[in-house]
C-alpha cells in the first residue's frame, strides 16, 4: 500500500532565505538617483569630508572597481603657468583613460577630462605656494567625477588650504601675491591704486599690508567687475592717459 506524502515547507528555511536576501545591497546603475549616494558609501574613513565631499584620492581608489575597469593613462597638461602677468594663476587640464572589460572579452575605452585653475583668489595658507599642483588635483577630481557621472564636489574644490600652520604668521591677512595682483590689475585698468582703496573701502595705501583676506577678495571682485565693464570704472580713480 502506497501513501502520498506531501512535503511541507519549512517556515524557518523561508525566514533564513529572506534574511539573506535582505542583506544583499542592490548596486544602482550609473546615473540612477541613488548612484551618487552609492559611490559615497564606497569611500573609507578619511576619504569623505563633512559626509558629502570626497577626496580626489578616494575617488581615484574606487573608480576602477565601480566601473569594472582599469586606468590606462592619466596625464596633465599645464595651460597656464603662474607668473606676474596672470596674477600667479595656474590652469591645468587632466585627462584620464579607462579600459572597461566585458564578459565577451571585448573592451570599451572611456576618456574623461577636467580643467581647473588655482591662484591666491581660491587658495590660502599652506596651499598658496603650490597653485599648479592644486590646479592639477582639482582638474583630476573633475575628470573622475565625469567618469563616474556623479553630481558632487570634491574636497579639494572647496578646501582653500587654510591650515593655520605655524609657518604662516597671518593666514587671514593679505599676502604678497594678492598685493601684486591688486597692483597688476589696477595698472591694466589705468586705475590709481591709492584712490581705488580709499573709494572702495576707505583704506589708506599704507594700511594695505594689514587688511584682511576677506576684504582683499572683495577688492579683487570689484576689479573683476571693472574688467568686465570698463565703463563702470569711476572717473575719480582713473589715471589719465598721456
Amino acid at each position: 500500500m502506497t501513501t502520498n506524502q506531501k512535503t511541507m515547507p519549512n517556515p524557518k528555511l523561508k525566514i533564513n532565505e529572506e534574511s539573506k536576501n535582505s542583506d544583499i545591497v542592490t548596486k544602482p546603475k550609473i546615473g540612477d538617483k541613488k548612484w551618487t549616494d552609492y559611490v559615497l558609501e564606497q569611500l573609507e574613513e578619511g576619504e569623505l569630508f563633512e559626509g558629502k565631499y570626497p577626496t580626489v584620492n578616494g575617488l581615484r581608489r574606487i573608480t576602477p572597481s565601480l566601473l569594472k575597469g582599469k586606468f590606462i593613462t592619466q596625464e596633465s597638461i599645464v595651460h597656464q603657468v603662474p607668473c606676474e602677468s596672470n596674477a600667479y594663476s595656474a590652469t591645468v587640464m587632466h585627462r584620464i583613460t579607462v579600459e572597461i572589460e566585458h564578459l565577451s572579452k571585448e573592451s570599451t575605452i572611456l576618456i574623461a577630462e577636467g580643467c581647473a585653475d588655482a591662484s591666491s583668489r581660491n587658495l590660502n595658507g599652506a596651499y598658496e605656494n603650490y597653485p599648479t599642483a592644486m590646479a592639477e588635483t582639482r582638474a583630476e577630481g573633475r575628470a573622475l567625477r565625469r567618469l563616474l557621472n556623479v553630481n558632487l564636489v570634491v574636497k579639494e574644490e572647496i578646501d582653500d588650504g587654510d591650515l593655520n600652520l605655524n609657518t604662516y604668521n597671518s593666514p587671514n591677512k593679505i599676502n604678497d601675491i594678492q598685493i601684486q595682483s591688486l597692483n597688476k590689475q589696477c595698472n591694466q585698468l589705468n586705475i590709481d591704486l591709492e584712490k581705488f582703496l580709499a573709494l572702495a573701502k576707505g583704506i589708506a595705501i599704507d594700511n594695505l599690508p594689514k587688511i584682511s583676506r576677506e576684504v582683499t577678495l572683495e577688492l579683487l571682485e570689484i576689479l573683476s567687475g571693472y574688467i568686465a565693464d570698463n565703463n563702470s570704472i569711476p572717473k575719480e580713480i582713473s589715471i589719465d592717459k598721456i
